[in-house]
């Protein structure tokens, strides 16, 4: 994986409240987690198979449309999911800790992080 990726991880795991980020391939395999292996296999799957249908939502409403990013909150967590052409970023965080602001520069670093950064074919061993 990229040093720019990396980093970029690190930045968003630093974060107050981030219990885990999981980055999963387009066919929903983890290819990169923070997390304990038997939450990340659990995440990946069932967060890459909620993208999948919040994108064909979107694309349903309008073809030219496109999932960009997606935030789901509980009374106890968070997941931000931000997908992308080749990975899906997802990041695990606990609601409790979170204060609007950091929230905020947290959910930038993850929306940068699809946009900006391209994993390549070695990071899908």
């Amino acid at each position: 994986m990229s040093q720019e990726v990396e980093e970029t991880l690190k930045r968003i795991q630093s974060h107050k409240g981030v219990v885990g980020t999981i980055v999963d391939n387009k066919e929903g395999i983890p290819v990169k987690s923070t997390l304990d292996n038997t939450t990340t296999i659990q995440y990946a799957d069932l967060m890459s198979q909620l993208a999948d249908k919040a994108r064909s939502v979107v694309r349903d409403l309008d073809s030219s449309n496109d999932l960009t990013f997606l935030r789901v909150r509980s009374k106890k967590h968070e997941i931000m999911m931000a997908p992308n052409r080749d990975f899906i970023l997802v990041t695990y965080t606990t609601c409790i800790l979170l204060m609007k602001e950091h929230n905020n520069d947290l959910l930038n670093h993850c929306i940068q992080m699809a946009r900006n950064v391209s994993f390549q074919s070695s990071c899908e061993t």
